[in-house]
């Protein structure tokens, strides 16, 4: 399927500072990735995740499509990226609301029964904290972007976690992506970046990611203690969090915004 090698974006080999690694050209590469994830996202979302068979398989079945960016004084692996190729036959606009959970699950199936993939779907994307601000996020997105024409997929798209959100979790995220900020751009950084990039805003998949777990998964991951039944706001959560007493269980259920990016 593979008509050209991917390019390095000029962004990325105009900068003395970084260089990319693919997953089959670095030791521990996967071992390096996780770490980056425990580092950038709440614990409630990765302490699972990064067990998954799913997960692991991806790096198994599609190593090509996995990367990372190294910082050449230290070479310590600073970001990551994870994409999977996904068959899709139906206009953008109508992508699952189940998001991040549909595009792993959707494209190892793909793989499994051997149907040929249309689009890639961006897995995750995250860069060390200490290293955020400094516009590496970009070179994360310009070389996704590569990815896709270079397999000559009709686009590249995203289920994005705002930035912000958090920090407004009982603002519905259909009003969160209106806000915009003082100079009229969108009000989360993140979510901002990707629509200067030339993202297009398809919509939101309000059941991206769900974790139902026992109540004490949900106290370990937060350090928050939930005595009665109820809705809760969690550290990092970008909605509440659902807990049943009776049940012995907690819901989240994390709503992105669905993103692509043309490839033509």
């Amino acid at each position: 399927m593979l008509m050209n090698s991917p390019k390095i974006p000029k962004t990325i080999a105009a900068d003395p500072h970084y260089r990319l690694v693919s997953c089959e050209s670095r030791e521990f590469f996967l071992q390096d990735v996780n770490d980056i994830l425990t580092q950038s996202y709440p614990r409630f979302l990765m302490e699972d995740f990064i067990c998954f068979q799913e997960w692991i398989d991806l790096y198994s079945l599609y190593p090509e499509f996995q990367f990372g960016l190294i910082e050449i004084a230290s070479q310590k692996m600073i970001a990551q990226g994870s994409c999977v190729p996904i068959p899709w036959d139906r206009p953008l606009e109508e992508l699952p609301n189940t998001g991040c959970d549909w595009a792993l699950t959707t494209g190892l199936a793909g793989k499994s029964k051997n149907t040929k993939p249309t689009i890639l779907g961006a897995v995750s994307l995250a860069v060390l904290p200490q290293y955020r601000g400094r516009g590496l996020s970009k070179y994360l997105l310009d070389y996704m972007q590569e990815l896709a024409r270079s397999y000559q997929f009709s686009a590249l798209i995203l289920a994005v976690r705002p930035t912000l959100k958090h920090l407004y979790p009982l603002t519905p995220m259909e009003r969160y992506i209106q806000l915009k900020n003082g100079a009229g751009f969108a009000f989360d950084p993140w979510l901002r970046t990707n629509l200067k990039q030339g993202a297009k805003l398809i919509g939101i998949c309000d059941r991206s990611t769900t974790i139902v777990e026992p109540i004490f998964y949900w106290e370990r991951t937060t350090q928050m203690r939930f005595p009665e039944t109820g809705s809760y706001i969690i550290p990092s959560g970008i909605v509440p969090l659902e807990i049943d007493c009776n049940e012995n269980q907690g819901s989240y259920i994390e709503p992105n915004i669905w993103l692509s990016y043309a490839t033509a």
